[in-house]
């Protein structure tokens, strides 16, 4: 089993995700947009019937001859879900992307557990989206790295149907994390539909470094095959075709963006080759998204 680095990890140990919900389920660390019955007073409101006569307060009441209830900030948890393609285009890539997917995840979830939040995870591979429980506390963050590590990339999948699915599946106004290479033609309609849904999105969109940059070929003609479908072409992958591809990707990871924008989320075009530790203790910190 492959693990995070532990000092990356001690690293991580003090941080929060956030990128637009609201703590909203449990009992956990973060304050909430609800008032009621905690341990941090926030402010009196006229009583109404029904209202524990324990939050009564006395002294107003003695002063004034008029009931008040004490208010209390409630502390919750950030439902925050965490969405893997495994499909098997992404076995491809050195590295491969589906291991930089799966080292990903496992560190979003401890930022997640480490927070004091709620984390669930799916990974979704043959049309199947199979879900972890949901978890709090890092003492299940060992859990969680191995049920990762234990995953495998395998068949045909649409990831847009993944986040389709999910949507029955996750708390109202989570947090999602989704992590795919997103060679799918509704990848924009599925992260707009979870933005109207309320939930808050971050998309990284991984690709292999030829998949970004692919090599030009000094002469004939390559066959191609697509691993999912099995559909092949032939094609001279000369300087001219590779601007093409490469306009072309550019043109796609830029409605991705537009896409998450408008949902007020982030989007990240990441190598699978990337440094994975810079990417949490730098990016990921210069985006406000872990703090």
């Amino acid at each position: 089993m492959i693990l995070p680095n532990p000092a990356l990890l001690e690293h991580l140990a003090t941080s929060r995700l956030s990128f637009g919900a609201d703590a909203s389920v449990g009992l956990g660390e973060r304050r909430s947009a609800v008032l009621g019955s905690g341990l941090e007073f926030s402010a009196h409101r006229d009583y109404r019937n029904g209202d524990d006569t324990r939050h009564l307060d006395a002294r107003l009441f003695a002063r004034h001859e008029v009931p008040y209830t004490r208010q209390y900030i409630v502390e919750r948890q950030l439902p925050i879900a965490i969405i893997i393609d495994a499909s098997s285009s992404m076995w491809h890539g050195t590295p491969d992307k589906f291991s930089v997917a799966i080292a990903l995840a496992q560190l979003f979830a401890f930022v997640g557990l480490a927070g004091g939040d709620r984390v669930e995870l799916a990974v979704f591979a043959d049309d199947e989206l199979r879900w972890s429980p949901r978890l709090s506390g890092t003492s299940r963050a060992e859990w969680v790295f191995s049920w990762l590590a234990g995953q495998k990339a395998q068949g045909a999948s649409a990831f847009s149907k993944a986040l389709r699915m999910a949507g029955s599946r996750l708390s109202p106004r989570s947090e999602i994390i989704m992590i795919s290479d997103w060679w799918d033609e509704d990848a924009e309609k599925a992260i707009t539909m979870l933005g109207a849904q309320g939930h808050s999105v971050l998309v990284v969109n991984l690709h292999a470094p030829d998949e970004i940059d692919p090599p030009v070929t000094s002469g004939g003609r390559l066959r191609l095959r697509d691993v999912e479908s099995g559909a092949e072409i032939e094609m001279d992958l000369n300087e001219a075709s590779s601007n093409e591809y490469q306009r072309l990707l550019a043109e796609w990871s830029d409605s991705l963006r537009r896409a998450c924008r408008s949902s007020q989320g982030h989007y990240f075009h990441i190598s699978s080759a990337i440094n994975v530790e810079h990417f949490f203790l730098r990016d990921m910190r210069a985006a406000g998204i872990i703090s």
